[in-house]
């Protein structure tokens, strides 16, 4: 995997634009190009949106966009000379098909502060992004500003080495440092030193599966209920980027509703990486 073209979207908020200087940063230090992409975003109305804008409406929104980025990206990332885009849609469709079929290899988010309320409900761009797109994203609020140190989240499936990969591609580009944990089931009657001693035979298969990683890390095993301590790890290792798998497909869901990639989404503190599985 190579990073050579960075995405970054943004909706013109605050949190959207810190996200484009980040992902300039970013693009600067790994070499690759920037495209800075915003959606107008349109109802479907019971049909299908129109993606198309005429030219002239274009020009003026290119303008816009271009006029309150262009300098600021410029005192940044001086060495990049960043390309604009404006398309009409459904942000949450238009932002991974123009990574598909520009070769975006990142793609670079804000992520907003929401109430717990606004988190238990997954309708927004950042879930419908995450589940649509072919290439990995990365959220990143508005403290967010480096990337190390790194934690990676894993599991015992052989995507983990897909996960790792990713990440570490990212972190030799930033030169941050690399951390990585997985939890185990905790069993009736288990002491917690036994469990210890004796890691499961997943987590056995997952070192394995690390070895032939391209960054040589520890494995940090957890055990309990899996969200809550992958949240505890990165809080205690002080992590500045959470990477983790994600599934593409599927309708928006409730965070209650099971699923640790869309928990650790909207619930971590840090910026996130999420990765398509």
């Amino acid at each position: 995997m190579e990073l050579r073209h960075v995405v970054a979207a943004t909706d013109q908020s605050e949190a959207g634009h810190h996200a484009v200087l980040v992902a300039a940063r970013l693009a600067e230090q790994l070499g690759a190009r920037l495209t800075v992409l915003a959606v107008r975003p349109v109802t479907t109305g019971g049909g299908a949106p129109k993606t198309a804008l005429p030219d002239a409406e274009r020009q003026t929104l290119l303008r816009d966009l271009s006029r309150g980025l262009e300098a600021e990206i410029a005192r940044q990332a001086p060495l990049l000379t960043p390309a604009f885009t404006v398309l009409s849609g459904v942000p949450g469709i238009e932002i991974p098909r123009y990574a598909e079929q520009h070769g975006g290899d990142l793609l670079v988010l804000g992520r907003k502060q929401r109430t717990q309320r606004q988190r238990m409900f997954l309708g927004d761009t950042a879930d419908a992004v995450a589940r649509r797109s072919q290439v990995p994203c990365l959220f990143v609020g508005l403290e967010s500003n480096d990337f190390g140190p790194m934690l990676v989240c894993l599991d015992a499936t052989e995507r983990s080495l897909t996960v790792f990969t990713a990440a570490a591609t990212l972190a030799r580009g930033t030169g941050v440092p690399v951390h990585a944990v997985t939890v185990e089931p905790v069993w009736l009657n288990e002491p917690d030193e036994l469990a210890a001693t004796l890691p499961a035979s997943r987590t056995l298969r997952l070192n394995r599966t690390l070895d032939r990683g391209l960054i040589t890390t520890d494995l940090r095993i957890r055990r309990g209920n899996v969200l809550s301590e992958l949240l505890s790890e990165a809080g205690e290792t002080g992590a500045k980027l959470l990477a983790f798998g994600y599934h593409r497909g599927g309708p928006p869901g409730i965070v209650e509703g099971g699923s640790v990639a869309r928990g650790l989404l909207h619930s971590a503190l840090c910026a996130v990486l999420t990765v398509p599985l």
